[in-house]
């Protein structure tokens, strides 16, 4: 699947393509990771939140290193339980990732342009001295 440089994608499954949207879900990343489609480098907002649907939920953050560009991503309302795969996307600006399953605030470190960070309805046991090298 194939969109404009500004477009933005949704998981919906319900939107395949509407309006030129293009639908990127946690199976079209992770087949693009072997079949290297070249447009997914151009995504700069990503949203993968599952409130509501009744597909599975994503558990694990994985295979992102083929949007690297992301300055948006949105992993809502999943069971995600740990902070990873993010380390390669070094543009990412705003990530959401409440109402997951989260204890533990980890693996930030390599996202130095990040500004706003939502982990909120987590079940965070402690927030770490080293989140404040995060700030700009």
């Amino acid at each position: 699947m194939y969109a404009d440089e500004e477009e933005r994608f949704e998981s919906s499954p319900s939107r395949v393509r509407s309006r030129g949207v293009c639908v990127i879900t946690p199976e079209l990343i992770a087949s693009s990771a072997r079949t290297s489609i070249p447009n997914l480098s151009r995504v700069q907002e990503l949203n993968l939140n599952r409130k509501g649907e009744k597909i599975s939920k994503i558990r694990k953050i994985e295979n992102l290193s083929v949007v690297p560009n992301l300055r948006e991503l949105s992993l809502s309302y999943n069971a995600i339980v740990k902070i990873e795969g993010l380390g390669r996307l070094y543009n990412l600006v705003e990530l959401n990732l409440a109402e997951n399953a989260i204890k533990v605030i980890e693996n930030l470190e390599s996202l130095r342009a990040l500004e706003r960070l939502n982990l909120s309805g987590n079940q965070i046991e402690r927030i770490p001295e080293d989140i404040k090298l995060l700030q700009r």
